[in-house]
């Protein structure tokens, strides 16, 4: 994992990466960007939600982007390879990425030279984010055989506004081609947004959900599943 090329030194990860000056200078530059302005629903896009992951081939989808929204303690990871033209993106949480790191490395082993983009997991009092933000990084730090530039982290510490308490940014969306990411949502977040957010709260997840892959350029796939509702879920109904 390689900050603006260079290497860490692996003592303290997450404090090395949000104390990097190219990393600081790429996270004020990306939350200067106006959140208000939207990816156009007419733009190519592939918004993944909480749990789910989805790659993509973006020379035979042009003008691509890929994200997601509403990352607080989770966190958002978007990489692209401008040799391979590959795009992938996860909304992390700490339990998917526990039970799956190899579907997170196997994405960035296809990849010749990938970049690295991170948004979400501000810095919180219960220490969810932090345990996130660390493991990721770990994960991708220990674990990958790639040499991943790292383009943004705005994360922990550094994605909490004084101000308020509450995160900087929970979106992102990175425009493929050029590599600029953006603290923008998506005016259009794809098909069957009901079944997917009803597949968060009542199925017993078993780990990520791949939506889209690079060889299938255009498609979005839902897996099946069977609906096991807890109590909460029950006294509701």
């Amino acid at each position: 994992l390689l900050p603006d090329g260079k290497s860490l030194q692996g003592n303290d990860l997450l404090e090395e990466v949000v104390s990097d000056a190219a990393i600081q200078q790429a996270n004020r530059e990306f939350l200067a960007i106006n959140q208000d302005q939207l990816v156009p629903s007419d733009q190519p896009s592939l918004c993944v939600f909480q749990g789910e992951e989805g790659a993509a081939d973006w020379e035979a989808v042009a003008g691509l982007y890929v994200g997601s929204e509403d990352a607080t303690t989770c966190v958002i990871l978007a990489s692209r390879c401008p040799v391979t033209r590959r795009a992938y993106v996860v909304h992390h949480d700490e339990s998917a990425c526990h039970m799956q790191p190899e579907e997170i490395l196997s994405h960035l082993e296809q990849m010749q030279q990938p970049e690295l983009y991170l948004v979400g997991g501000f810095a919180e009092g219960s220490g969810v984010s932090e345990s996130t933000c660390r493991s990721l990084l770990t994960l991708l730090h220990h674990q990958t055989r790639k040499q991943v530039q790292l383009r943004l982290a705005c994360i922990w510490t550094a994605n909490r506004d004084p101000d308020t308490g509450g995160p900087c940014a929970r979106n992102l969306s990175l425009h493929c081609e050029s590599g600029a990411p953006s603290p923008a949502g998506f005016a259009d977040r794809g098909p069957a947004l009901p079944r997917r957010f009803a597949y968060q709260h009542c199925k017993q997840r078993s780990g990520l959900v791949s939506i889209a892959e690079a060889d299938q350029p255009g498609v979005i796939r839902l897996p099946g599943f069977r609906v096991s509702l807890g109590d909460n879920h029950c006294m509701y109904l």
